[in-house]
């Protein structure tokens, strides 16, 4: 991989590794941390004389010889830091979804993905707009048995998500004054839009961005499936048997069902634009 940070070629089959016939991994390694001084070094050289280098388009480089070796699809899995390499990554991917858990960080995050994406696209990649596909709120508490029902702390950080969505994303804003008038009885529906939307650029059309695709806490799912190496789609109630000492039942039953769910939900989101 240093190769193509040196603006040289190299074997990528050697990195390789075959999970199924047709999914292979590029396992993660610290030593790509040792090539963030060479890429910082490369976007601030470009910025200065308005010329991009060729370091900042490794990545992209690597992916265009994964594809042109038969690849099809390439997804990367980013740390959640805004090093220089997880932004030059990011700004060169196609298409970027956000992972937020139900905490502080995450709502973070979206701010930080807001104020920051437009500058690093237009350091790094101005001619090449990376797309926003929305969030998965992920290892959300549930409420009982109701899979609809969140546990009060998700459904408000589901809910504070959205406003930051809006505000941040979208660009909307609630009309605060129209809000604190008692006498206007729409007050709820009076919204103001920025006229400038820096982030407009990264938006798809036609997605709802408030409407989140959402992966539940799989419990004891992701301790069996990481133990026994296999997929959560995989696992049998022998696999839970075997890790935990005792069986789960109807309740491995429920939660292999709600994992396969969630798997079909964001098979069916990235498809659309895949195909």
């Amino acid at each position: 991989m240093k190769n193509y940070f040196e603006n040289k070629k190299s074997n990528l089959e050697h990195f390789l590794v075959k999970i199924t016939d047709n999914i292979f991994l590029i396992p993660g390694s610290l030593f790509v941390n040792k090539l963030e001084p060479k890429l910082t070094v490369a976007i601030h050289a470009a910025v200065i004389a308005n010329s991009p280098k060729k370091t900042i388009f490794a990545f992209r480089n690597i992916c265009k010889d994964l594809f042109e070796g038969g690849v099809s699809d390439i997804f990367v899995d980013l740390s959640p830091s805004c090093s220089i390499l997880n932004q030059n990554v990011l700004v060169m991917s196609d298409y970027f979804l956000m992972p937020c858990n139900a905490d502080y960080y995450s709502k973070m995050a979206i701010k930080t993905i807001s104020m920051w994406l437009p500058e690093w696209h237009e350091e790094q990649t101005p001619n090449h707009t990376v797309k926003f596909l929305g969030i998965i709120f992920n290892e959300y508490k549930k409420y009982g048995k109701d899979e609809n029902s969140l546990s009060n702390a998700s459904s408000s950080f589901k809910e504070s998500f959205k406003k930051e969505i809006n505000s941040k994303i979208l660009g909307i804003h609630e009309d605060s004054n129209n809000n604190n008038n008692d006498n206007n009885d729409n007050n709820d529906d009076d919204v103001m839009m920025d006229e400038e939307n820096d982030f407009e650029k990264f938006l798809i059309d036609g997605i709802n961005y408030t409407s989140f695709l959402s992966i539940p806490d799989m419990q004891s799912l992701a301790e069996i499936n990481q133990t026994r190496c296999i997929t959560c789609y995989d696992l049998q109630n022998v696999d839970a048997k075997i890790v935990l000492g005792y069986s789960l039942g109807n309740d491995f039953n429920h939660l292999l069902e709600r994992c396969k769910s969630s798997y079909d939900e964001l098979y069916n989101l990235f498809s659309g634009y895949l195909s």
